[in-house]
């Protein structure tokens, strides 16, 4: 946003708060008048009053006989009042509080992929701590890494029902939690990379206890609104604990990449653009939306001596949603195996991947 835009948000802010003897929404007030915004833990799992914002959850899942399933379920938040872009650059309001979920399950035995997406104006239950958030797909509640995720699908396909712990604490990206991405914007980002679940999943009729590991993003912010903006995101996770976020956000001329390494005791870094290389190595295009996306990818990071080959569980794990969020992206559950200092490494990893080379 333009220096001359921010500094007349900010003027109106401080008058309206004069007039109203406060801030109309403490939220922005803080990401706009605060030098140094950061993440305040557990104030900031619950809804914001303004922006839009998401909470994410990816993971693989083990049943007792052995079979793997990935998982995407997300819950997506508009706030009224918040501008979201639109293709041409135009802004639409959001007139009222409206959600949106979406549910994928990946089936690795039978390599298919199932997902759908639902909207909703309805209210949502009123809590004085963490969030619950629910919706005719997906349910997700929960506060300091102990959530609980419910899903079922309408054609009957999967049910999902899973308890999570913390697995650790949690990953501020950027600056304690405020991340600057270039022309972009900025928002507030924190992840729980480690969180453990166990529950159930049921497969058509069958039902199966499993258990697994679980990735948790949590992110909003004044420059979340655009759904347009071409981006990939990668969540890696090591079997030796190792957990990796890293981003490259794309436009016409240019690419901005950013990530976060967090070791297995907890320890941190930020990953600046030339801390890490990403080399597209297979491509598969959609027969659906005819979008053409990187399916492996060549990972290292040498200043630890990672180098990672990240590879889809199957091809096609396309999501079209513009129905409800206006965009098609691939969101996968991934297989990654390589060397750390010449030791083998291995473990998984889901892939994010929006409004890449549509035709």
């Amino acid at each position: 946003m333009a220096g001359s835009a921010r500094v007349g948000a900010v003027v109106v802010y401080g008058v309206l708060a004069g007039i109203l003897g406060g801030c109309p929404c403490p939220d922005a007030c803080y990401e706009w008048l605060t030098e140094s915004p950061a993440v305040l833990l557990p104030e900031d799992e619950s809804r914001q009053c303004y922006s839009a914002e998401w909470w994410y959850y990816t993971g693989l899942l083990a049943a007792e006989d052995g079979r793997e399933y990935g998982f995407e379920a997300v819950i997506f938040h508009a706030a009224p009042g918040v501008f979201v872009g639109t293709p041409e650059g135009l802004p639409i309001v959001a007139p009222i509080d409206g959600h949106v979920a979406h549910f994928a399950i990946t089936d690795v035995a039978d390599q298919s992929f199932t997902y759908d997406q639902v909207r909703t104006i309805l209210p949502q239950p009123v809590v004085s701590q963490g969030f619950h958030l629910t919706t005719p797909l997906l349910t997700l509640l929960g506060g300091e890494g102990r959530d609980h995720i419910s899903g079922v699908m309408p054609d009957g396909s999967y049910e999902l029902d899973l308890v999570l712990g913390p697995g650790g604490d949690p990953v501020l990206h950027g600056e304690n939690g405020y991340v600057h991405y270039g022309t972009v914007g900025s928002s507030f980002y924190y992840s729980r990379p480690r969180m453990i679940a166990s529950g159930y999943l049921r497969d058509g009729q069958e039902i199966l206890p499993v258990s697994g590991k679980v990735w948790f993003d949590r992110q909003w912010g004044r420059d979340v609104r655009n759904p347009f903006l071409k981006w990939v995101w990668f969540s890696l996770r090591l079997d030796d604990g190792t957990a990796i976020m890293i981003y490259r956000f794309l436009d016409d001329d240019t690419t901005l990449d950013q990530g976060t390494l967090s070791e297995p005791d907890g320890t941190t870094a930020v990953l600046e653009p030339d801390d890490f290389t990403i080399i597209n190595a297979e491509f598969w295009t959609s027969p659906d939306s005819g979008a053409t996306y990187p399916v492996r990818w060549e990972v290292e990071i040498p200043s630890i001596g990672l180098a990672l080959n990240v590879n889809r569980a199957l091809d096609d794990q396309e999501l079209d949603t513009r129905a409800s969020t206006l965009n098609v992206y691939w969101e996968g559950l991934c297989w990654v195996a390589g060397t750390r200092d010449a030791e083998p490494v291995s473990g998984h990893a889901y892939v994010e991947m929006t409004n890449l080379n549509l035709p």
